[in-house]
C-alpha cells in the first residue's frame, strides 16, 4: 500500500512539472501593458473637424474626438487667415498667434489682427498663414475650458469633464494633423509659435513641453514669447543681476510653471512628467527662443514671490525679468539657441510689439 501511494505522489509530481511553464532565473518577460487608469492622463485624440464656413475675419469652430467619447468633446475656436479645409499651395510659413489673458473674443480677434498687419508688413506676407487659437477660462459650457488659464502653461481642460485635453496637445494636434501632415499644405516649411503676455507664457512653455518639433526635423521652428509675466526655469536656481542664487524665503518659487518641480502634485501639469524632466531642458535649451520685450514694460506683471524671484527676489517688471531670463540662460547653459529682442518706446501692448519695426524686421529674417 505504502509502494503504490508513493508510486501515486510521484506520478503527480511529475505531472505538476510538466504542466508549469518552463522558468528561466535569467529572462527578462514583458510585462502586459495595462489599460491607461491615471486619472491625470491626457485622452488621445483621434480625429478633429473644421465645422465652420470659413472666413477670415470670422471665428471658425474646430471639433475633436478622442478614444473616450465618440462624439464632439467640445469646440475649439480659433481665427485663420487661409482655409486649412483647402490647398494652399505656395504658404511656406505659419504664425500661430496666441492671445493674452484676456479670453473676450474681441481681445483674440484684436491680436489676431495685430499679427497679420504685421505679417502683410513683412516680406513674406503672401506665403504666410496666420492662426490664432483661443483658449477660454470664462467659457459657456460648449467650449473646451481651463479653470484659472492654465492653458498658459500647457494645462489640462477642466471641462468637459470627460475631455481632459492640454492646450499644448491641442497645439501639437492642429500643428501635425491639420498642417504639417495635412496635404492642403504641400510648401509649408517654417513654424513659427508667438504670443504676447499670457500668450507669451504660453509659448515659453510650449517651447519646453512640446515634442512636436523634434518629430518634424526637416522643418524650421521658432518661439517668440513676448512681454511674459514670468518662465518656467529649468533648474532651481535663479539670477539676481549678476550671479545665480537659490531662494529660500518661497517654498513654491520652483513649482510649476515657475519651474519644473511639484509635477506630479499638480493633475493639471502631471501629464507633463511623463516626457521627463531632463527631456524638458533638453528642448527648451536647444530650442530657438526670442524674449520679444517692450522696454517701457516695467510695471504691472504678476506679484508674489514666485515672480519675484524672476528678478532677483524683488521688483514688478516684465522687461527685467526677461532680461533675467536670458542672462541665467547664457550662464546656466551657455550652449543655448535663445535671444532677446528689445523693442523701445512700447510697453504692455500685443499691437506695439507686433508691428513695431523691430518686430517687422525680425519676421522678415524668420519668414521665407
Amino acid at each position: 500500500m505504502n509502494k503504490m501511494l508513493k508510486h501515486i505522489f510521484f506520478l503527480v509530481a511529475v505531472s505538476i512539472v510538466i504542466l508549469l511553464p518552463a522558468c528561466n532565473s535569467n529572462e527578462v518577460k514583458p510585462i502586459a501593458k495595462k489599460a491607461p487608469v491615471d486619472p491625470n492622463e491626457l485622452l488621445t485624440i483621434t480625429s478633429a473637424e473644421v465645422t465652420s464656413t470659413f472666413d477670415a475675419a470670422a471665428r471658425q469652430t474646430i471639433q475633436f474626438r478622442t478614444v473616450a467619447e465618440e462624439n464632439n468633446v467640445g469646440n475649439f475656436y480659433f481665427y485663420a487667415s487661409h482655409n486649412v479645409n483647402s490647398v494652399n499651395s505656395g504658404i511656406r510659413n505659419v504664425i500661430f498667434s496666441v492671445h493674452g489673458l484676456s479670453a473676450l473674443d474681441g481681445a483674440v480677434q484684436s491680436e489676431y489682427n495685430s499679427m497679420n498687419s504685421a505679417v502683410n508688413s513683412s516680406s513674406a506676407g503672401s506665403s504666410t498663414m496666420v492662426i490664432a487659437p483661443h483658449f477660454f477660462h470664462e467659457g459657456t459650457g460648449a467650449e473646451i475650458d481651463w479653470d484659472n488659464a492654465v492653458w498658459r502653461a500647457g494645462g489640462k481642460a477642466s471641462s468637459p469633464s470627460g475631455a481632459p485635453l492640454s492646450s499644448s496637445q491641442i497645439i501639437d494636434y492642429f500643428l501635425t494633423e491639420l498642417l504639417l501632415e495635412n496635404s492642403n499644405f504641400p510648401d509649408l516649411t517654417n513654424v513659427i509659435i508667438a504670443g504676447h503676455s499670457a500668450g507669451g507664457q504660453f509659448v515659453q512653455r510650449y517651447a519646453s513641453i512640446s515634442e512636436t518639433e523634434g518629430q518634424f526635423p526637416d522643418y524650421t521652428f521658432t518661439y517668440l514669447a513676448a512681454n511674459a509675466s514670468h518662465y518656467a526655469y529649468p533648474n532651481s536656481l535663479r539670477w539676481n543681476g549678476s550671479d545665480t542664487y537659490l531662494p529660500i524665503d518661497c517654498d513654491t518659487y520652483d513649482d510649476y510653471p515657475y519651474g519644473l518641480s511639484a509635477l506630479t502634485e499638480d493633475s493639471r501639469y502631471a501629464f507633463i512628467s511623463l516626457i521627463g524632466l531632463e527631456n524638458i531642458r533638453v528642448q527648451f535649451i536647444n530650442r530657438k527662443v526670442y524674449y520679444v520685450l517692450g522696454e517701457l514694460d516695467v510695471n504691472g506683471a504678476t506679484s508674489g514671490c514666485e515672480s519675484e524671484n524672476q528678478q532677483g527676489g524683488s521688483g514688478d517688471s516684465r522687461y527685467q525679468r526677461g532680461q533675467y531670463m536670458l542672462q541665467y540662460m547664457n550662464n546656466q547653459y551657455p550652449t543655448n539657441e535663445h535671444e532677446i529682442l528689445s523693442v523701445p518706446g512700447v510697453g504692455h501692448s500685443a499691437d506695439g510689439i507686433y508691428n513695431s519695426p523691430e518686430h517687422v524686421q525680425l519676421l522678415n529674417q524668420l519668414l521665407q
